[in-house]
Order: C-alpha cells, then structure tokens, then sequence
C-alpha cells in the first residue's frame, strides 16, 4: 500500500471510530434508564449489570457503524481540503477516481463488519439480553412475594401465592 493511501485511511479511521464512540454513546443513554432500573428496583450484581451494557452495545452499532463511516469521510476529506493536502495530491497526480478506490476500501469493511454485526453479533446479543433479564427478574422474585397477592410482573401471567412458608 502506497504512503499517501495509508495517510487517507488513517485520516478517514481516526475520524469514524470517534464518531462512532460518540454515537454509541448517545444510543447507549436511551437504554440507561432501563440498566438503572434493574440495578436499584432488583439489586442486580454487579457483573449482571456489565453483562447488560456489552449486550447492548452490538445493537447500538447497528446504528453508528455506518453514521461512523459517513462522519469520517466527511471530516477525514474535509480536514485534507482544508490543510490544502488533497490539492497536493492531485497535483502529484492523484486523480478523484484513486481517491475513489481508497475511500471504497474504507468502505468495504466497514459495510462488511456491519453486515457481520446486524446478521449475526446483535440478534444473539439481544436474544441474551432478554434472557438475562428474565433470569434477573425470576431470582429477584422471590423477595417481591407476599401471600394472597396477585402479581402481574411477568408478561402474559398472573401470579398467585395461596400461602408462604420461611425456608
């Protein structure tokens, strides 16, 4: 790979993965309430709540991969056009067509890794997410139960405890 092909790409990487920490992080708030919810209403441990925020990291990059690449191509180029870089490069005899091909390279594999992330990383991590959460919803009843009460925390259930007796 030619030296000015690896500068556009770092250029234009540096940029996307900025930009798409700080998307994820903006998507990431939105479910904030939810992990705090489980942590003070259930008392959830620990490494359940971690295991909450890396599961619902892959579903917010569904979203930020490409607002990522999009972000980095835009500020990486701009900043080049701005530091007066590209109108070197084309007088060295870069064309638009070369700029072309190294950007789609970019491309590729970030379409590619976004592909990888919305087929296979994010149902799997929702999936977990939702069985972690029920399996924190399940330990945790125990100590929201109270004899001839009807309990209506689960969906699509009633639940009623005729009488409780101390282990």
């Amino acid at each position: 790979m030619r030296i000015l092909t690896r500068y556009i790409l770092r250029e234009v990487t540096a940029n996307a993965l900025i930009g798409m920490a700080v998307f994820t992080f903006v998507l990431f708030t939105r479910d904030l309430g939810r992990i705090l919810e489980l942590v003070v209403r259930n008392s959830a441990p620990l490494p359940s709540v971690a295991e909450i925020f890396f599961f619902t990291v892959p579903v917010a990059l569904t979203y930020t991969i490409p607002m990522g690449v999009l972000i980095g191509i835009l500020i990486g180029l701009s900043r080049l056009a701005a530091d007066s870089e590209i109108t070197a490069m084309r007088a060295s005899g870069i064309g638009v067509w070369s700029f072309l091909r190294i950007i789609s390279i970019f491309v590729v594999i970030a379409w590619g890794l976004a592909i990888l992330n919305g087929v296979y990383v994010a149902p799997k991590s929702q999936a977990a997410l939702g069985r972690l959460q029920d399996r924190l919803k399940a330990s945790q009843a125990s100590f929201e139960i109270q004899p001839r009460v009807f309990y209506e925390g689960f969906p699509k259930l009633v639940l009623y405890v005729q009488d409780v007796k101390s282990a």
